[in-house]
């Protein structure tokens, strides 16, 4: 039977002073194909106290694209099963795994799949950005030295309200500062900061609100209304700033001239599709490969 979902796609970033979001396709290519490869060298904890972890299961490498599975793993009873012996293998796909025995070996709690190609990443539901580059930037650990992957959520072509019909914004505490980053920082991640350096400033000789603040358990909002674009911007550079800063965080909410508001999240650029499921209740891989790889070559 067929079943109806959504896609999502995230930019790849990187640090490098080339600009080679390539790098990562190239770099993963390479660490699959290694003949010593295997699942067992792709595990990876969250922290050295968790039981859950990360891994990359399964994969396809095309020539312009890998398709691939990634999945959180624990010792616990959930959806399926892993069989020490399988660690062994280069990859196991999902159909294998729910033919084991449920009651042995390590356990799946969650899957989804990615594609992704030299510039993009394209998802079968929304993920942690920040989960998906703390993998990949550990598993190509060795090739990589200084540069770091990061990912951000593409902004959609056709955004549900135009720029133009925007009275106001609110901006919540759920944006944070990269001190480190060396590349110009996103609108919205600016205004937190002037967010939290005000509220900072209210509390200065006050002592109650100071261990508030360390706890963690006062944060601010601001207000912003949208002003007339800059002289020296061209409007496609004035628009691509604000979408960047309205996709920037979950935690913000636009406010049209007409009083309706719209989240952060729908900004984010997707796709609806309609793909085969099994009597399993799994997707057809292929079915769903190709309209990845269909969505990937989409994208400009």
């Amino acid at each position: 039977m067929e079943k109806n979902i959504s896609l999502y796609a995230y930019t790849i970033k990187t640090n490098s002073l080339t600009g080679n979001s390539n790098l990562l396709f190239n770099w993963l290519k390479k660490k699959l194909e290694l003949k010593d490869d295997n699942i067992q060298n792709r595990r990876h904890k969250l922290n050295k106290d968790s039981l859950d972890e990360d891994l990359l299961s399964d994969y396809e490498i095309k020539e312009k694209y890998i398709f691939g599975t990634m999945m959180r793993i624990a010792p616990a009873e959930t959806m399926g099963a892993i069989k020490d012996e399988l660690l062994k293998q280069k990859k196991i796909s999902i159909s294998e795994l729910d033919s084991e025995n449920k009651k042995e070996g390590l356990k799946y709690k969650g899957i989804y799949y990615f594609a992704f190609n030299e510039t993009h990443i394209v998802t079968n539901r929304p993920i942690s950005l920040k989960n998906l580059s703390v993998y990949f930037n550990w598993l190509l650990e060795e090739y990589r030295k200084d540069t770091i992957f990061r990912f951000e959520k593409l902004v959609t072509s056709s955004p549900p309200i135009e720029l133009m019909d925007i009275k106001s914004i609110e901006l919540g505490s759920g944006l944070r500062i990269d001190t480190n980053q060396k590349e110009s920082v996103p609108f919205g991640t600016m205004i937190e900061k002037i967010s939290t350096s005000v509220l900072e400033s209210f509390s200065k000789g006050n002592k109650k609100i100071n261990d508030l603040l360390s706890k963690g358990l006062v944060e601010a909002s601001l207000l912003l209304r949208i002003v007339s674009k800059p002289k020296n911007m061209t409007k496609d550079e004035y628009n691509n700033a604000l979408s960047l800063s309205l996709s920037s965080s979950d935690d913000i909410t636009i406010i049209s001239k007409k009083n309706k508001k719209i989240k952060g999240e729908e900004f984010h650029a997707k796709r609806d599709i309609s793909i085969e499921y099994t009597s399993n209740s799994l997707p057809s891989e292929d079915d769903l490969r190709l309209e990845m790889e269909t969505f990937l070559n989409d994208i400009k």
